[in-house]
């Protein structure tokens, strides 16, 4: 079997905001264009065809010949559809041999209609086709000596994308105070070889001592890097500013997806909000766990007490990249907005408009006229939906 090439990078996403006023190829401002409020093809929730019915939607995606595949990680499998909502087919099983789906999967884009899997627990790519036959089963990270590995993608030759960061510093290693690691991106070759490819920015991170433990926990809005595979291109950038960059597969030059926006304030109370979110897991522990579990758990919490906030948000908190090369970014709204404000670029860097989506609506993916999504009814079972997008 042919082992593939790797990819390393380290990036990061920050919840953030800002109000679009002008696109970089349109002086008069990005095209409005409008989400339907009628999905076009709607299932899932109570529903009691096991084919039309989800415990926990964690990806999806358009395929080609007009299919979208849905990935259920709570029932580990996948199921695809016409775009029209006919069931085509399920495929997966649960476990961790070849071809079948461990407890940690990612859902992969690709530009080649192919379904392809990362088991984060196994470190295996999985690759499956359109019909959901099993093609093969890799582990590209096997033998690299990496710590901290998330993966972003893959390109449709099974080369694999990670992020790692340069200096993978444990706490006691870090300055105390304020402080933000460079990130980078290499190819690793077939024949072991590395080559840099981009330069980003790791988050902003918090280093204080509580009880005599060294903690890190995140800046509040702080700045962050990103990265992600689609279309064959990685694209990348950071929160600082309101531009993407891309690389080609062969490390060339891609187009860059440039907006502009004015920069707003954070209010208190979007602070307490998201320092409350940010608490909320280790007071869970704080009441449940066991002694020194509970002590790390407190020593935690006033780490994040006690950690500082941006005043203003950053640039993007979300982007999703599909299978053509299109890009999808989230630069708006704050934590209490009632909607998400979006701005679509096509594959060459080209601004094509700007849309908002119900705060509800989950994007999992899109195409020029289509954006793939979900919603969560009040016993948090999920509804795929696809919607329309109009004008422009």
């Amino acid at each position: 079997m042919k082992r593939p090439s790797v990819l390393v990078l380290l990036v990061g996403l920050a919840a953030c905001s800002d109000r679009v006023v002008s696109g970089a190829e349109n002086s008069e401002g990005p095209t409005q264009l409008r989400l339907e409020p009628t999905p076009q093809v709607s299932f899932g929730g109570l529903d009691e065809r096991p084919e039309y019915s989800f415990s926990v939607v964690s990806d999806g995606a358009f395929l080609a010949a007009n299919k979208f595949v849905i990935l259920d990680s709570q029932n580990r499998d996948f199921k695809v559809y016409s775009t029209a909502g006919e069931h085509l087919r399920t495929f997966g099983r649960q476990g961790d041999g070849p071809g079948e789906i461990g407890r940690l999967p990612t859902l992969l884009i690709s530009s080649d209609g192919a379904v392809r899997m990362w088991d984060g627990l196994q470190q295996r790519l999985t690759v499956f086709n359109d019909q959901g036959e099993h093609l093969e089963s890799l582990r590209p990270l096997e033998g690299v000596d990496i710590r901290f590995a998330e993966v972003a993608g893959a390109f449709s030759d099974n080369q694999v994308v990670w992020k790692q960061p340069s200096q993978s510093r444990g706490a006691d290693e870090a300055p105390t105070g304020e402080y933000r690691d460079t990130t980078f991106h290499v190819v690793r070759a077939v024949d072991g070889a590395t080559d840099t490819l981009a330069w980003t920015l790791a988050p902003e991170l918090f280093r204080t001592v509580v009880g005599g433990q060294s903690l890190s926990t995140r800046v509040l809005f702080g700045r962050e890097g990103f990265a992600v595979i689609g279309g064959d291109r990685l694209i990348y950038g950071v929160t600082d500013e309101p531009l993407l960059r891309s690389k080609n597969q062969d490390g060339s030059e891609g187009p860059s997806f440039r907006w502009e926006a004015e920069r707003e304030p954070v209010s208190a109370q979007e602070i307490d909000s998201l320092r409350r979110q940010s608490e909320a897991p280790w007071r869970m522990r704080q009441k449940s766990g066991g002694p020194q579990l509970v002590e790390f758990a407190t020593a935690q919490l006033s780490a994040i007490e006690s950690g500082p906030a941006r005043e203003t948000r950053p640039h993007f908190s979300v982007v999703h990249v599909n299978g053509e090369g299109g890009v999808l970014v989230q630069p708006a709204t704050d934590l209490f907005a009632r909607t998400d404000e979006w701005v679509m670029f096509d594959r060459d860097g080209t601004l094509l408009g700007q849309f908002s989506t119900p705060r509800e609506f989950r994007v999992l993916d899109f195409t020029r006229d289509r954006i793939l999504g979900y919603t969560l009814d009040n016993l948090d079972l999920p509804t795929v939906q696809i919607r329309t997008l109009t004008g422009g």
